[in-house]
């Protein structure tokens, strides 16, 4: 492939197993992923001004986003050791689920994959279950490693990725995007108790909305009147008219019909 351009996270091997009472065999077992999202979990809880040991038993949930599930296949290589801890190391599951399980957490505990939207649906997924009293908290976010090149050969062939260090989106220029790792997770809770409790507070989430394209002449390409019709559900859910709006971010993939089809 001639796509050898990525943005990438430094030290990915690097876990502090005891402070997470894992053994080092679990710890090398565990998809890299899941060691991450431990940590910035733990980072985010801190951040928000809270003890990790006072929400223990809450009925607080985990939304975590993943798409790439490199580790399961590297595991796979030949030479690699079969262990017991690999069923939950590389398990996709585990990555909500392990989280909970650290922290005593009570509420739901899932992972949802929607490819390049994940870390979003899992936030818009965390909203709809604070709404609704399932839960009183929420650590919602998501995690992407580059672990392996298979995933750069195949989405090159695809045509999906830029042979150049840059992403040009919305840009005559625009030939793919360029891969990128990354991590985070933010605490959600409704905003009349983050106000009774005098948390710190980053932002409000008015809103949100989520669908599907339906059926298009291919699997991953988008739906101009779906993508429309989302945005529409979004400014409605929020109460929020369109002339309101000051910031928009976009996907921007950097792929001519992708971005055309957006900013119409």
């Amino acid at each position: 492939t001639k796509a050898k351009w990525g943005g990438f996270i430094n030290g990915v091997k690097h876990f502090d197993n005891e402070f997470f009472k894992l053994t080092p065999n679990q710890a090398k077992y565990m998809d890299p992923q899941q060691r991450l999202f431990m940590q910035v979990c733990w980072h985010c809880i801190e951040d928000a001004g809270y003890r990790a040991s006072g929400l223990s038993g809450s009925n607080t949930g985990v939304y975590a986003g993943m798409s790439s599930h490199d580790y399961f296949k590297y595991m796979a290589y030949p030479g690699v050791e079969t262990s017991v801890y690999m069923g939950t190391g590389i398990a996709s599951s585990m990555l909500a689920n392990r989280v909970s399980s650290f922290f005593n957490f009570k509420g739901d505990s899932e992972v949802i994959d929607t490819a390049c939207a994940s870390s979003m649906s899992a936030v818009l997924h965390a909203v709809k279950a604070i709404q609704s009293g399932e839960c009183d908290l929420a650590l919602a976010g998501g995690v992407n490693l580059i672990l392996i090149p298979e995933g750069m050969i195949t989405f090159y062939k695809a045509g999906m990725l830029s042979d150049e260090n840059e992403t040009y989106c919305f840009d005559q220029r625009a030939k793919g995007f360029v891969r990128g790792e990354g991590v985070g997770a933010i605490l959600l809770k409704p905003l009349s108790q983050a106000i009774l409790d005098n948390d710190a507070i980053y932002a409000v989430i008015r809103g949100g909305a989520s669908n599907h394209n339906g059926q298009t002449y291919s699997l991953t390409a988008p739906d101009i009147n779906a993508q429309a019709q989302v945005i529409q559900d979004a400014y409605a859910n929020a109460g929020v008219k369109p002339e309101e709006v000051q910031y928009i971010e976009a996907h921007g993939t950097g792929i001519n019909l992708s971005d055309n089809v957006e900013i119409r």
